[in-house]
């Protein structure tokens, strides 16, 4: 038999596309999944609250995973999904009894209602383990406090120091001004007139000096033969009349 490359065989029909959910579903089937998780989360809390540890800890590893398997089911199955409804009306409450029971737990063991080592394993501890805890904290904060207010009083004394430093050099900078102006001011007078750096008193007796020499030298120039005779003696004068 001839073989016929113009004939091509027939590819199979398409799979048809997976319908992708609405919004609306996918809204409740997260609002399923979330509830069943919550009705895992209050069986394991009634495990640890009765000493089953084992069966606790069943509920938390799997619960998680058969979770959105039960969900997907409800999906296709409406009488499936009307149980599951009815179940996870719960689930709200079961997380929030899952997130107070905790605290619950632990006031009965610090009032004597409870072993701490039963509930070891949602967090509570001894009275005196809390109490121990608290102690600390309070030690922390008040040591925390105090060196606080020592890194406080450190930095005011420095900024005190440093404001004081500060002061000091602007006051050597100005008397420093101050006396490089004055050194000025007196060369720059004892240049220009030597009389401005005396005081008038001493002026005065200068110019009064100078007037005195001036009187005796118009006295010995106006009275006459007081400078022809020379002085002798009184007993030079006695030998002559003799």
């Amino acid at each position: 038999m001839a073989f016929d490359a113009s004939k091509r065989p027939t590819p199979p029909p398409a799979k048809p596309a997976a319908k992708k959910p609405s919004p609306a579903a996918q809204a409740k089937r997260g609002a399923r999944e979330e509830g069943i998780n919550g009705l895992f989360q209050l069986g394991t809390a009634v495990c640890m609250m009765t000493g089953q540890h084992a069966d606790a800890a069943a509920f938390a590893t799997h619960g998680p995973k058969i979770a959105p398997e039960v969900a997907s089911i409800a999906e296709d199955y409406d009488k499936v999904g009307d149980v599951i409804d009815k179940l996870i009306a719960v689930g709200p409450f079961a997380g929030l009894l899952t997130a107070v029971l905790p605290l619950a737990l632990q006031l009965a063991v610090n009032h004597g209602r409870g072993n701490a080592a039963v509930f070891a394993d949602f967090g509570v501890v001894s009275k005196e383990t809390l109490e121990a805890q608290g102690q600390a904290a309070a030690l922390r904060q008040a040591t925390a406090a105090v060196e606080s207010q020592r890194q406080a009083e450190a930095e005011f004394i420095a900024a005190q120091r440093a404001a004081m430093a500060q002061n000091a050099a602007a006051a050597a900078n100005s008397a420093a001004a101050d006396g490089i102006t004055r050194m000025r001011v007196y060369k720059k007078r004892k240049k220009s007139n030597v009389w401005t750096t005396r005081s008038p008193n001493f002026r005065s007796q200068q110019v009064n000096k100078v007037l005195l020499i001036l009187i005796t030298l118009l006295h010995v120039a106006l009275v006459p033969g007081h400078h022809s005779r020379s002085p002798r003696s009184h007993g030079e004068e006695h030998n002559e009349e003799g």
